[in-house]
């Protein structure tokens, strides 16, 4: 049986991810290990309460973590809220064949598991424009080197076109807008073209990342 595109290719376990921290950075001394999550593309330990180590479970994962490793220390000090930047990268050892990274734990919850009044949504909102305004606001060329480009085609027309005729003609059927029309017309006559770089975006903004 074919194995889901989401499938790990490799699973750490909590006792391997003590032995390559340990190894690799013994400062640390690792005396607590503790599962912290998982998905689809890593799994999580925190490590002496103080520390989340990431260890990708796909080998498609490894170039996005190894272009986070350089990119997010660039960013982070002009930016107005804390963000995790890894401290710590460690290398292939042993059976484990990827770079794996150590950030300081940040305090908080992830916004799809808050219960928030429409006050305090609010303020999440201001809070989350402010953030995004000041990324958006930096130099791409600060980290231009190690930052990708469109590389999912989301500004390729002739594939976003039909997805967003799809998603328009659905907000209508279900009456969030009144009429698609205008909306799509818009974007047939203002196709977009190549672009140069002109912002550093975060590209997979859900509530699981806020």
């Amino acid at each position: 049986m074919t194995q889901p595109f989401w499938a790990p290719e490799y699973d750490v376990t909590a006792d391997e991810a003590r032995d390559l921290i340990a190894s690799q950075f013994p400062a640390l001394q690792p005396h607590s290990v503790e599962p912290f999550g998982s998905g689809m593309d890593n799994v999580a330990y925190l490590v002496n309460a103080t520390y989340v180590f990431r260890f990708p479970r796909r080998a498609i994962v490894v170039p996005l973590l190894e272009t986070e490793a350089r990119a997010l220390p660039l960013i982070a000090s002009q930016l107005p809220t804390p963000i995790p930047v890894p401290r710590f990268v460690g290398e292939p050892q042993g059976n484990y064949p990827w770079i794996f990274a150590g950030y300081e734990m940040l305090p908080g919850i992830p916004a799809c598991t808050a219960v928030l009044s429409g006050e305090q949504r609010a303020g999440l909102a201001a809070s989350l424009g402010t953030f995004l305004r000041a990324l958006h606001a930096i130099d791409p060329a600060v980290a231009a080197a190690y930052l990708p480009r469109d590389n999912i085609g989301r500004f390729d027309h002739a594939k976003r076109m039909p997805l967003s005729e799809e998603r328009f003609s659905h907000l209508e059927a279900t009456g969030y807008i009144t009429d698609a029309a205008p909306f799509l017309d818009f974007l047939r006559r203002h196709p977009p073209g190549e672009l140069e770089p002109r912002a550093i975006v975060h590209g997979d903004l859900y509530a699981r990342h806020v």
